[in-house]
């Protein structure tokens, strides 16, 4: 009678424990779902196509190399409004890539700041915690963007680092490398030209930010 009654315990807390397993699972279908769609790419938006960027509302797309990272860039009026919008303007967890409101559309300034979420699975811009190594961010190193009247700036991937938000980088007053240089967890070289800087929150720490730097090598 001890004997059925232990096999009759057992079975009912494989149950549960597979009922609970199984919750979780669905759970977090919603969670893979944001995740899916934060990280996609546009295949219905051609970036060099005449008008695409347009239609989207983009001011440049963005691509490195070899990564993830394959992107329509967007501006708001502040750098609130596409925090959780979408490019095609709907509601999103995930929001959007987008370039500082401060910013020139043309990506004419001397640093220019490209913000993106960290998305886990490497989606957005989790993408950029790669880049803290010294190999990987060698082999991947280029990228461009491409601006809405077609323009094409070549980027070479320098450096990367982590620093507070409070960190005058985000005054854009100029490109400060002595403080990237002295910081960086990577720095290949020395710009020549104008920096873009894509950064994200760190995954840990709510204050702290991934940044990434890439010259603009060429621009035609």
């Amino acid at each position: 009678m001890k004997k059925n009654n232990r096999k009759k315990l057992r079975i009912i807390l494989i149950i549960f424990f597979v009922g609970l397993i199984a919750a979780g699972v669905i759970m977090m279908i919603p969670t893979f779902k944001v995740f899916i769609k934060a990280g996609k790419t546009y295949e219905e938006y051609d970036p060099e196509e005449d008008g695409s960027m347009e239609e989207l509302g983009a001011v440049a797309w963005l691509k490195v190399d070899d990564t993830g990272i394959d992107h329509p860039v967007m501006q708001g009026n502040d750098n609130r409004e596409y925090l959780n919008k979408a490019p095609d303007g709907t509601e999103s967890y995930g929001g959007s890539i987008y370039l500082d409101y401060r910013n020139k559309a043309d990506f004419s300034d001397e640093l220019m700041i490209i913000y993106g979420h960290h998305m886990q699975l490497g989606y957005m811009f989790g993408a950029l915690d790669d880049f803290r190594d010294k190999e990987y961010l060698e082999s991947h190193s280029t990228g461009r963007l491409i601006l809405k009247d077609g323009t094409t700036l070549e980027l070479r991937i320098f450096a990367s680092m982590e620093e507070d938000s409070g960190s005058s980088l985000f005054s854009l007053d100029d490109k400060e490398i002595d403080i990237i240089k002295d910081k960086a967890f990577v720095y290949t070289k020395d710009p020549k030209g104008p920096v873009v800087m894509m950064c994200t929150c760190t995954e840990d720490m709510n204050e702290m930010r991934t940044m990434v730097f890439a010259e603009i090598t060429d621009r035609k």
